[in-house]
């Protein structure tokens, strides 16, 4: 129990813990009005005015509201069930983890109890194949005391299309050829990763991935056609593995591999006479 009053004396901002039972009871030296805020663990605050005259006795009875629950169920963006996707509880105001997390269940449930009613919560899951954190299905949801908040959350597992359209499949290269990547998907495509026999190409000496462009409104990009330029003179002449490995927006990954053959003309070695 939190007391405060108007009055200016000494006895303004004290604290009174309850005892087990719940009751408390303290001393005032100057009679007033004041303002008593009582709240337990996970109860919601209750204030109330008690008028203090000398030699009085008061007495204050208070239910307070009990905690509440939320519980919902994460599914695809098919309808189906996603098992075993972390689901996190957040601070409404601030955005911020409470420390609270759940899986869901085979069916795609989970639930959060004993939560501060009266308040706002945020609850927003990661889905379990999401390699990457990029985007999170998430829900705000209002606490009522001693009742179950509902928060379905829904999130993306269907991964993305893409192809390798140049070179073909067993194609013969040589020098700086096109690597021309196109790729889809129903939430938006987010980025893309280039290697050959497992040794990444670079666009730049720093960057290791192909971040897709998006439009200057920063709309979100469903179909790409993008090309890239490689040195096949890098790489010895021979059978080489050229892989893509393409995320959505929601860390979705798929990988296209081709078999390509780099046939470069070796140096000119001039016989010595």
């Amino acid at each position: 129990m939190y007391l405060t009053s108007n009055s200016g004396y000494e006895d303004d901002g004290s604290l009174m813990g309850s005892d087990k039972n719940g009751f408390f009871s303290g001393k005032i030296n100057a009679p007033a009005t004041y303002e008593v805020t009582m709240q337990g663990k996970r109860t919601a605050p209750v204030t109330r005015k008690i008028k203090v005259v000398p030699g009085q006795v008061v007495t204050l009875r208070q239910d307070l509201p009990g905690p509440g629950a939320i519980a919902g169920r994460v599914i695809d963006t098919r309808g189906r069930p996603v098992p075993k996707a972390t689901v996190e509880l957040l601070d409404a105001q601030e955005v911020s983890p409470m420390s609270d997390t759940v899986r869901t269940g085979r069916d795609g449930t989970y639930k959060f109890s004993g939560l501060v009613p009266l308040q706002s919560y945020v609850v927003r899951a990661t889905m379990p194949t999401a390699p990457v954190e990029i985007a999170y299905p998430q829900a705000r949801v209002r606490v009522m005391p001693g009742k179950t908040a509902r928060g379905d959350l829904r999130g993306d597992l269907i991964a993305p299309r893409c192809r390798i359209v140049a070179p073909a499949k067993g194609a013969v290269v040589k020098g700086r050829i096109a690597i021309r990547i196109m790729a889809a998907d129903n939430q938006g495509v987010d980025s893309f990763d280039l290697d050959v026999d497992g040794a990444p190409i670079h666009p730049s000496a720093s960057v290791e991935s192909f971040i897709v462009s998006r439009t200057e409104r920063n709309q979100i990009a469903r179909r790409i056609d993008q090309t890239v330029f490689w040195n096949s003179a890098k790489t010895t002449n021979g059978v080489h593995k050229l892989r893509v490995a393409l995320y959505d927006l929601c860390g979705n990954r798929i990988v296209r591999v081709v078999q390509i053959k780099v046939r470069n003309a070796k140096p000119h070695v001039p016989r010595r006479t």
